[in-house]
């Protein structure tokens, strides 16, 4: 069976290890791969929420998350990763931005 040539690159990498440490750099591959994407979503998810953030103002309605249950409220503080708002005139509720649906 022949070789891709981009994999005969990584021939180099494996070709000494036994079995086991094989195994040993395939976990530790998919633990780094795994990590790295979820350092971008995360990255995406404040991006995101940076973008929000800057277009709320105070007494906006809005619509979020909470208890899988979607509720409206009006904002009545902005912080840097969260915001507070008032919930049915009466409740004060603080919500970060990613529970945000807009």
């Amino acid at each position: 069976m022949a070789r891709a040539k981009k994999t005969e690159n990584f021939v180099k990498l494996y070709d000494g290890l036994s079995l086991e440490d094989k195994k040993v750099l395939r976990t530790e591959l998919d633990y780094a791969i795994k990590a790295e994407e979820r350092d971008l979503l995360k990255k995406t998810q404040d991006e995101v929420a940076r973008k929000l953030r800057d277009t709320l103002k105070i007494h906006d309605k809005i619509k979020f998350m909470n208890n899988k249950e979607t509720q409206e409220g009006e904002v009545i503080t902005i912080s840097v990763d969260k915001v507070q708002v008032l919930v049915k005139g009466k409740d004060k509720v603080t919500v970060p931005y990613q529970k945000i649906i807009k």
